[in-house]
């Protein structure tokens, strides 16, 4: 287990965050598809104590559990992850333990790393957002050196971004 610390920062173009990350001495990992799922079960029990639980498909298939938001300046929670072999036999025991798929949203990422930092490049069908994630201090300080400042810091969650902008439902490209 451990506790994931992370911002997101809405973003007009990838092409300077790319040039900054590249001038901080950043390498580029990969870029996947993802395919997300969010289960919970017919109260909405994982919700309601903020909590996520999460079948992610791209290069790998991995289930993720997210604990309630800690009460911080960025966003920080619990993380449990692991991969799984078989996505449909997750999918199955998922379903078994009382938990149905309640969401779909898809985006396009791009994983950089700088030090002990991981920054995403988030293609959503709604908008490009940055993610870092690290340990708050390190987050704090790669933000400044891509120039930007902690009034811009994004706390919410893709999908509580989503429901601001007025979509319901999935939340999944038009065009792959």
């Amino acid at each position: 287990m451990s506790t994931e610390t992370e911002i997101k920062i809405k973003v007009e173009s990838f092409a300077p965050i790319r040039k900054r990350l590249l001038e901080q001495g950043a390498k580029k990992e990969s870029r996947v598809f993802e395919c997300n799922a969010l289960f919970d079960d017919k109260q909405k029990s994982l919700m309601k104590k903020d909590c996520l639980l999460r079948l992610r498909q791209d290069k790998k298939t991995k289930i993720t559990y997210k604990g309630p938001r800690h009460p911080t300046d960025l966003k920080s929670r619990e993380e449990i992850e692991f991969e799984v072999a078989d996505i449909a036999k997750a999918e199955v025991l998922l379903n078994r333990l009382g938990f149905k798929k309640t969401l779909i949203y898809e985006k396009k990422r791009e994983t950089w790393h700088y030090e002990n930092v991981e920054v995403v490049l988030d293609e959503m069908p709604f908008g490009t957002f940055i993610e870092i994630e690290g340990n708050s201090k390190a987050i704090v300080l790669l933000a400044k050196k891509l120039g930007f400042s902690e009034k811009e810091f994004i706390t919410k969650t893709y999908f509580e971004l989503a429901k601001e902008k007025g979509i319901k439902g999935n939340i999944v490209f038009k065009k792959r």
